[in-house]
Order: structure tokens, then sequence, then C-alpha cells
């Protein structure tokens, strides 16, 4: 795949965090239908992590479910990926061999839930999302019948 290769080529040193990065490239891409999904190696932690747009612009750092790590190193992944002067957060995405993930949102501070406005509207949102991938999932043949007969 194009992307897989262009992330072999980014330096990273290790193969496997390069895989990490390219499942969570495509879970963001295919599963979770975000836009504008991005990947970036930082040399100074030898990772390579993503940005991604849905509501917000968010960061994912994945890591195998095999790595230990440290308050220490979560708190220099703040520092290395995020502005200062903003809350900073990202999501941390544990990957298993079996592609089994789990993405955790990660914070420097407590931040307050959303509203009861804001929840509804965003699971408005999803439905409305997941109505529009059923129904263009169930129309495919015929696009497809439709786009070979022209």
């Amino acid at each position: 795949h194009p992307v897989l290769q262009e992330m072999l080529k980014l330096g990273c040193t290790s193969q496997t965090k390069v895989l990490l990065a390219y499942q969570t490239y495509m879970e963001l891409c295919e599963v979770h239908l975000l836009k504008d999904v991005q990947y970036h190696y930082n040399k100074d932690l030898d990772i390579i992590y993503l940005a991604a747009t849905d509501e917000d612009h968010e960061l994912y750092v994945p890591v195998s479910v095999k790595q230990s790590f440290t308050p220490e190193w979560i708190n220099s992944i703040h520092q290395c990926l995020s502005p200062s002067g903003e809350t900073r957060k990202f999501n941390l995405v544990i990957r298993d061999t079996d592609s089994t993930c789990v993405i955790y949102k990660v914070t420097n501070d407590l931040i307050p839930p959303p509203s009861p406005e804001a929840t509804k509207k965003r699971k408005l949102f999803e439905e409305k999302r997941n109505l529009i991938a059923s129904e263009i999932k169930k129309n495919i043949p015929e696009l497809y019948a439709e786009a070979l007969s022209k």
C-alpha cells in the first residue's frame, strides 16, 4: 500500500511502530471515517503519530499492547506534540496483534464533560452518518451497475 511505503521512509527505527501506525491509519480512514488523516514522524520520540479531523483536530499515538509506558513518557508526548497554550491532549491507540484496539483520550488536565446539548448533537450526527453509510452500502450494487452501464 502506498501509505505504508511512505511511512517506512519516514525514518522510524522500529518497523513494529510503522505497522501500528499503518493499522491505525487504515482504521481511522475506513472504520471511524475520519477526514484528512495525516501521518507524521517525531524524531525525538521516534514515533509515527496521526492527525485527523472529525469535529475537532485530533492526534493519535499508536502503541503496542506489549509496550510499557510511564507517566514521564506520556508527558513527553504532551510536550512534543501539543502547542503551548492549548489543553494538551492526544488519543493513545493501544493495539494488539489481532488488530484489536482501544483508544484512550489523554489530557494534561481534567476537562469538563460535553454539555447535554453537545452530546445530543453528537449523537444525532452519528446516527445521520450511520444512516447515510447504510443507505450507500444498500445501494452499492445498483450504483455499480449504473456506473458500468454508462
